[in-house]
């Protein structure tokens, strides 16, 4: 009867060529370890924690921020607006973009305010719809998102948390710490090469500069450039003659919306019925009273003098006649102006430039 040789087995698990075998337990836990990461990969692989850009030093920490970051590289805008067919980069954007065709959808959501065309599609959302307004206890001021309570909070509270760290003035939200910056070119030798942000310090703009992703729109025509699409979309119309905003009453146009709304007011007699807040006219009593149920608009009051307007600018250039601040200086004679059009009127009549 002939026998079946087999190695034998030495009690520590080795086979005779002292090759050591690995057991059941320890194969189950190497496979366990490997799902949660922590074997089966290279020394190099575990030490890197989130997801590098291909394209910068960006370091997301899921590759959904990672997808949503490469974006801002490849322009790719793959969510579309079904109106007017414009990109965006993030669905949330769209979402928010989507309230300005208010005309066409004439069904909205009672919570989140987004637009349908058809009813059902409205009931069909508005049942799942669990976003939460955040609203101001002061005014009738509400919103979708908790950051933008808490900018508009400081329009009650007069609190600036954000200072100009050359002139110390104080600014309600940082981007316009950021516009304001700007003004003070002299004080800040180095300048980012994007958004012109200025440093006293050229590590401080280098460091700045690498991350810097704003992009800087640029006028075709003319040296203009700015950091925001609609300021350009505004400027160009400089260059077209466009005026967009017609009034109702003497069809004279206006580039800008907040213009056409100044210039309703001086056709006061036109329309007997006014609105108690904010004195804008109507031909009929009934768009009046519906309009003054969602009027909310800040009366911006002088606490010096009894001067009270609805546009912030003009309450700013108010101010100044009380605190004296001449913020344009021209450059040929030093000279200072409270208003950026009485220093182009000067250099005009005095130095043939506009500056």
């Amino acid at each position: 009867m002939s026998s079946i040789s087999s190695q034998p087995v030495r009690e520590d698990g080795a086979d005779s060529n002292g090759v050591e075998k690995p057991s059941a337990s320890t194969s189950n836990a190497k496979q366990v370890a490997k799902k949660k990461g922590g074997v089966g990969k290279s020394e190099g692989e575990c030490g890197s924690k989130g997801h590098k850009c291909a394209f910068c030093g960006f370091t997301a920490p899921s590759e959904s921020q990672l997808v949503r970051h490469t974006r801002t590289h490849t322009g790719d805008k793959s969510f579309k607006c079904e109106v007017c067919a414009r990109g965006f980069t993030v669905k949330s954007h769209l979402k928010g973009h989507m309230r300005t065709h208010a005309n066409d959808f004439p069904f909205r959501c009672s919570i989140c305010r987004q637009g349908f065309k058809v009813k059902k599609a409205k009931e069909a959302h508005e049942k799942s719809c669990d976003q939460r307004r955040f609203e101001c206890f002061l005014c009738k001021y509400s919103t979708l998102k908790k950051s933008h309570l808490v900018v508009h909070m400081r329009t009650h509270t007069g609190d600036k948390p954000f200072k100009c760290e050359v002139c110390a003035t104080g600014f309600a939200q940082k981007s316009h710490l950021k516009g304001h910056m700007r003004t003070h070119a002299n004080d800040f030798p180095f300048h980012c090469s994007i958004c012109r942000q200025g440093f006293k310090v050229k590590k401080a703009k280098e460091a700045h500069e690498k991350s810097c992703n704003q992009r800087r729109y640029e006028c075709y025509l003319c040296k203009y450039s700015t950091l925001y699409k609609p300021s350009i979309v505004k400027h160009m119309r400089t260059h077209t003659g466009d005026k967009p905003f017609k009034c109702e009453v003497c069809a004279r146009g206006f580039t800008v919306k907040s213009h056409l709304k100044d210039h309703m007011r001086t056709h006061a007699n036109d329309f007997p019925f006014r609105c108690s807040i904010c004195r804008q006219g109507f031909k009929v009593k009934k768009a009046n009273e519906a309009h003054e149920k969602s009027c909310d608009p800040r009366r911006f009051e002088c606490y010096l003098c009894k001067y009270s307007t609805l546009i912030k600018s003009d309450l700013v250039k108010h101010m100044r006649k009380h605190t004296g601040d001449k913020p344009f200086r021209c450059s040929h004679c030093s000279k200072r102006f409270v208003q950026k059009s009485n220093l182009n009127q000067h250099m005009n009549r005095h130095h043939n430039k506009t500056k």
